[in-house]
């Protein structure tokens, strides 16, 4: 403004910043409602608020298996049967009695069946009903079927090229359903039959596993899908498609026939039941099972290994690896690969030093000591890309040892 100017240009200008000014306050004060209204948006936590706040504890359906309010896969290939493993789950969970040897956290069941009817799941139950010395009607109302093996579309979520995911009619009345019964725990089996979208599209599980997700933090439990691994998934891990499907769940694992120590037929009865992944236990604990009158019964302990017992199995296996290697064998993480398969090959040129220790231990010792560091897989510029000791010298494999 001029030094000199009239009252009337003074006013004028003062006029103006008094607007200005006003409007800088009101964008101020809209700008401050605005960052209160996204701090109080549902999910954003200031930490400090927490603070004298008691640490929740982490619930459980099976202790370090099966978490609440997450979602845990069982694949298995077919014929091994996981369904009646998984039907000896309900019961042991509507019943509070122990599941292959572990406690459970008592609570009703919703059994979801897609391919077993009614009359299949009678025989199966009847025996362990009798195994468990109970009858059909001490259950009172703590464990419930849903049939849907006659059903054409038993979908609960379906996709569209180019849209999200929709659940339908069936996916809702599950959740209705459970909410009757009073359901913490819901059982699906099989994944092929529910999921209506791309198995191999990351986007499409993701959304499936999400709606299975809430499903369990709204009925304040867990929820189990039973799943076939993909051809690639039972040469590698057991699981399905995109990789995102081990990623979304929280839980993971695989019940297969034992990996044979030799050649030799394994005993038809016996299975394994791994943890493959867990986000809140350790993983690569192995259980043995075995199968007599109708049900599977636990043949080995369901905890983890002793420290100790770990350590010395984790010894054995990298003294074992360098015996393999040094006699020129190419020991590999793909179980695709038959005897070069790490864990089978090195029981089989390791006899002696391996002959209390299962192919499933093995396999065990070898992830544990991979997610350490303590053995890795090396590139070798002629002969593919042996498992080693990380101090191994990879340039003096398969050479002639003096």
């Amino acid at each position: 403004m001029p030094d000199k100017a009239s009252p009337e240009i003074e006013e004028a200008y003062a006029s103006i910043v008094a607007r200005i000014d006003a409007a800088k306050a009101y964008d101020e004060q809209k700008n401050d409602e605005q960052r209160q209204r996204v701090l109080a948006s549902p999910g954003v936590i200031s930490i400090e608020t927490l603070q004298g706040k008691p640490i929740p504890s982490r619930r459980w359906c099976i202790p370090d298996w099966i978490p609440d309010r997450q979602v845990t896969s069982i694949y298995g290939d077919g014929g091994t049967g996981k369904s009646l493993l998984a039907m000896q789950l309900a019961t042991a969970c509507a019943l509070g009695s122990p599941w292959l040897g572990m406690d459970v956290n008592s609570r009703k069941v919703l059994y979801v069946s897609c391919e077993d009817d009614c009359d299949e799941m009678m025989r199966r139950q009847d025996l362990i009903n009798r195994n468990q010395s109970v009858h059909f009607r001490d259950f009172e109302g703590r464990l419930v079927w849903l049939d849907r093996s006659n059903s054409e579309n038993p979908e609960m979520m379906s996709f569209e090229p180019g849209k999200r995911g929709v659940v339908t009619g069936f996916g809702r009345e599950v959740e209705v359903m459970a909410e009757a019964v009073g359901a913490q725990l819901i059982i699906i089996d099989t994944l092929a039959d529910v999921f209506g979208g791309n198995e191999i599209d990351r986007s499409h599980v993701r959304q499936f596993i999400g709606f299975l997700r809430r499903l369990a933090r709204k009925i304040d439990g867990a929820v189990v899908f039973l799943a076939h691994p993909s051809a690639a998934g039972m040469k590698d891990r057991g699981y399905s498609g995109s990789t995102a499907w081990r990623g979304s769940v929280r839980s993971m694992l695989t019940f297969e026939f034992p990996e044979a120590d030799t050649d030799e037929p394994s005993n038809p009865d016996l299975r394994v039941l791994t943890r493959r992944k867990s986000n809140y236990a350790a993983s690569g604990t192995v259980l043995e099972l075995r199968y007599a009158a109708g049900t599977f019964l636990a043949s080995s302990k369901a905890g983890p290994e002793p420290l100790l017992d770990q350590l010395s199995e984790d010894g054995i296996f990298i003294r074992a690896l360098r015996k393999c290697l040094d006699a020129g064998e190419c020991p590999t993480t793909a179980r695709n690969r038959g005897q070069e398969y790490a864990p089978k090959l090195v029981k089989r040129i390791c006899r002696r030093d391996t002959e209390n220790i299962s192919v499933q231990r093995l396999e065990a010792a070898m992830n544990r000591l991979l997610d350490s560091g303590e053995i890795i897989r090396q590139r070798h510029w002629k002969s593919g890309t042996p498992l080693t000791p990380k101090d191994y010298d990879v340039s003096t494999w398969r050479q002639p040892k003096k």
